[in-house]
């Protein structure tokens, strides 16, 4: 949750952005190229595979109810964890959550510019991603209403169970699949399967994700039928 927690200040801010990747470990005087930092990383199997994949689950749709063409903001968000540690890590560049963006620009790209742009830009004016990003700060708000509105009297435990379990199950769903920094993703790439499959989407890694959201919904339905007790 530290990745994507609200911040109003300066120095909420900074902490923040510190977590994902300390600025003494990769920032130069001058931003390298985007261009060469995709290069660096459609190198690399890893890489390139995570990018495809923040690539397909990012992918935004402006007729979309969500802003996202696939329509899941958990799995953009999971997708967009698998890429901190490599050679395009996103950060956040200012106070805002929705402000991400690797550390490169596009300002010497020649004639492939507007590659550059449209590569930068996936992190910079994607629709999907901000969305995604500003659903995952407002969940804490919900998370407290839901508590506040579920802890009155025992006899209206029933009711309350029946009304509030489906958005509490969604809610909590999406927030773990977003926390969960590519544990399903990166077993898939570093055994060495194809990220993308010939439909579009991962077969194996889709199944198994519905394997584990499964059975964390489960688990979340115990549990919230125990607090009702």
């Amino acid at each position: 949750q530290l990745l994507f927690c609200p911040c109003t200040d300066t120095a909420c801010a900074e902490r923040r952005r510190q977590t994902i990747v300390p600025s003494c470990s990769y920032e130069s005087v001058d931003k390298p190229n985007c261009i060469t930092q995709m290069r660096i990383c459609n190198a690399d199997y890893v890489c390139r595979s995570r990018l495809a994949q923040f690539q397909y689950d990012c992918e935004p749709l402006e007729t979309s109810a969500n802003g996202c063409k696939q329509g899941n903001y958990g799995a953009c968000l999971l997708a967009y964890t698998g890429l901190i540690g490599s050679t395009i890590t996103p950060n956040y560049v200012d106070n805002s959550t929705s402000s991400v963006a690797p550390w490169c620009s596009c300002s010497a790209s020649g004639s492939m510019r507007e590659e550059c742009d449209r590569f930068l830009g996936f992190f910079t004016d994607n629709i999907c991603l901000k969305n995604a990003l500003m659903m995952f700060e407002t969940e804490p708000d919900q998370q407290s209403t839901l508590r506040q509105t579920s802890t009155p009297s025992h006899s209206r435990g029933e009711n309350r169970s029946s009304t509030s379990l489906p958005e509490t199950i969604e809610t909590m769903s999406i927030m773990l699949h977003a926390v969960i920094p590519t544990q399903v993703l990166g077993n898939e790439l570093l055994v060495g399967h194809a990220t993308l499959p010939s439909s579009g989407l991962p077969n194996s890694a889709s199944s198994h994700s519905l394997m584990l959201e499964a059975a964390f919904n489960i688990v979340l339905l115990l549990l919230h039928l125990l607090s009702g007790q």
